[in-house]
């Protein structure tokens, strides 16, 4: 839809008709594939019952968490260096609102 140029053409009342959520934490639902060394095709879904807005706050917490228990606060920090893949799984999952199969 980006290479198009179809939001481009839609107007603010028809983005939020098409796009807009009914405000009440819509569940959101993220299907993750990946391959693993032997090349087979895995699938986690990651799940938050209250939303986008939720995930990305709750994820951002835990960003800014790490990033003050860094020594080089100064730098620039990306997500998949800062956590350890079995920590902030851990971590996500400690919110009840989230879960991943």
């Amino acid at each position: 839809m980006q290479k198009i140029g179809f939001f481009n053409i839609l107007g603010f009342r028809e983005k939020k008709w098409v796009f807009g959520g009914g405000g009440n934490g819509d569940i959101l639902s993220f299907e993750i594939i990946y391959s693993d060394d032997t090349s087979k095709e895995n699938r986690t879904v990651l799940k938050c019952e209250e939303g986008q807005s939720e995930l990305t706050a709750f994820s951002t917490v835990l960003h800014v968490e790490k990033m003050l228990e860094n020594s080089n606060p100064n730098s620039i920090h990306f997500s998949h260096q800062l956590h350890e893949p079995k920590k902030f799984i851990d971590s996500l999952t400690s919110n009840k609102s989230i879960t991943i199969h």
